[in-house]
């Protein structure tokens, strides 16, 4: 064998040069390069033919692979049926009702072999929770989409027959109907999204954590049309019912149909501009569901028929609250508001609430203009919340750090709406700031409306904590540029071991191609 190498060439000094040969040294190359390239086609030819032999050997192997494989597997233990129902159960997503994908169990069970399918089949548990999306803005005809939804609905029955006489966790999703179809094929397709909803209510007698987020027609609809549905549908039906949520709904509609007295878990906000309680409504619910643990819910403020104005008191129909609503067992109390209206009347709500063991406390009024919190009176001084989010753009800074200082007890905080002040240092020595405050936060999440928040007041903000000891998550969205030195210090504090992320505005600001005609 010739061994080639480049400390024989007469060229070595030109290898990797930018020279281009001669017309006579291009002859001497291609002799120099005669026998290595006959080397280089001997040597392809072997490498190819010991291939050839190596793809053989590894087809052998595999036939062997897969007879002993097969003749293993009969003589392998199996679990017995028994065994592998309760595994099969802690395949369940977590958090979440499992869905129709044929990729995700229970139904992924039933495609593995014969005797999966049979022991998911008869295992109850695994069929007592399911979530249910009704596809009305599928862009297909309407008796297509009838179609579809007609097969959804035995679909729905088959599932729920599956679990015997288990409670049940049901969740119904629909988008907002946005395509544009005929009276008649409307009154087709909500006739077939009765059916399905009718073969939920069938089994109202078993449901133990019901969500229904859907179309507000679809569900307004169905509910005048039917009477609330299936002629079984009763209050007092619902035993197990523990856990309710109604999203995009009419609320009138909520102690007719539902035994909330028995309810420990309740959200009734909105995705559309459809739904929403009234203030008085609000208090209603709340006065007459003793067992809540955790309540979100959606204020209509315009439902109040008050207008905006700087004095304020009660009108008529609010009289009738004037005693104190005690909630003993609530922990979670989240309001949610456009607002628009008189900013008291939410002081108002959150004044007639009694919540001595509240560990969450969320306000979100987008168009909220009081100078104070609506909820400072639930702030007592023996208060124990841990948890605060605040979405009230336009409180003033020295309103958000009233409600910081009391809350010493603060574990986690989103603040949409923060401003530098709320972070400044030279401030803290007087207790102006958040710095001074809640020296047990371990997460922050802020997020500016302007630029009136920069990096460099969050980022000594995030050194003090983490120097402390105290602060290990910060998430932030400013509205001003990115500071010099910003990132040098983010990747300092991560290396602490703080999950920090700062998100900035799109740097196309001052494109060099803004105005360009393609």
């Amino acid at each position: 064998m010739t061994t080639t190498s480049a400390a024989v060439s007469p060229f070595l000094h030109l290898l990797g040069t930018n020279y281009v040969a001669s017309h006579e040294e291009k002859v001497v190359i291609s002799e120099l390069l005669s026998a290595p390239l006959q080397n280089l086609a001997q040597l392809d030819s072997k490498i190819h033919k010991l291939e050839s032999v190596l793809d053989d050997l590894k087809r052998e192997r595999n036939d062997i692979q897969a007879y002993v494989s097969a003749h293993q597997a009969l003589v392998s233990p199996v679990l017995p049926a028994e065994v592998l129902s309760k595994v099969f159960v802690f395949c369940l997503p977590d958090g979440r009702n499992p869905t129709r994908s044929l990729n995700e169990v229970p139904l992924l069970l039933g495609r593995i072999c014969r005797f999966w399918r049979e022991v998911s089949l008869s295992t109850p548990e695994l069929w007592t929770a399911i979530h249910v999306v009704i596809p009305v803005n599928v862009n297909i005809d309407a008796k297509r989409l009838c179609s579809v939804i007609d097969a959804r609905t035995r679909g729905v029955q088959a599932w729920l027959r599956r679990s015997g006489t288990l409670p049940l966790s049901i969740s119904v999703y629909s988008e907002k109907a946005k395509l544009l179809r005929r009276d008649y094929e409307q009154k087709w397709i909500s006739s077939r999204v009765a059916r399905l909803l009718d073969c939920v209510v069938e089994v109202s007698s078993r449901w133990k954590d019901i969500e229904l987020c859907m179309d507000y027609l679809l569900m307004e609809g169905w509910w005048a049309e039917n009477d609330g549905g299936s002629k079984d549908f009763k209050p007092g039906n619902s035993v197990h019912l523990h856990s309710l949520s109604l999203q995009n709904m009419n609320y009138h509609y909520l102690e007719e149909r539902f035994p909330i007295a028995q309810l420990t878990h309740l959200d009734l906000r909105k995705t559309s501009r459809e739904g929403g309680l009234s203030i008085q409504g609000g208090l209603s619910v709340l006065s007459k569901c003793k067992n809540l643990v955790s309540c979100k819910m959606y204020i209509d403020n315009s439902y109040s028929g008050i207008h905006n104005r700087p004095s304020f008191s009660p009108p008529t129909h609010f009289r009738a609250w004037e005693k104190i609503i005690s909630c003993s067992q609530l922990r979670l109390l989240h309001i949610e508001s456009e607002g628009g209206g008189a900013d008291a009347v939410f002081g108002f709500f959150f004044q007639h609430l009694e919540i001595p063991v509240l560990r969450s406390l969320g306000c979100e009024v987008a168009a909220y203009r009081g100078e104070r919190a609506p909820f400072l009176s639930l702030l007592t001084p023996d208060n124990q919340v841990e948890e605060l989010k605040i979405n009230l753009p336009r409180l003033p800074v020295e309103a958000l750090v009233e409600c910081l200082s009391f809350t010493p007890n603060l574990v986690a905080a989103r603040i949409i709406g923060a401003e530098n002040a709320l972070f400044n240092q030279r401030e803290a020595s007087s207790g102006a700031g958040l710095p001074s405050y809640c020296p047990f936060l371990k997460k922050l999440v802020v997020e500016a409306v302007d630029a009136s928040l920069d990096d460099e007041h969050l980022l000594a903000f995030a050194r003090s904590r983490r120097n402390a000891g105290t602060l290990e998550v910060l998430h932030a969205t400013v509205r001003s540029l990115k500071g010099e030195a910003s990132e040098e210090q983010i990747k300092d504090l991560r290396e602490t071991g703080m999950d920090i992320r700062i998100i900035y505005p799109a740097e196309d600001w001052d494109s060099p191609s803004s105005g360009v005609c393609e």
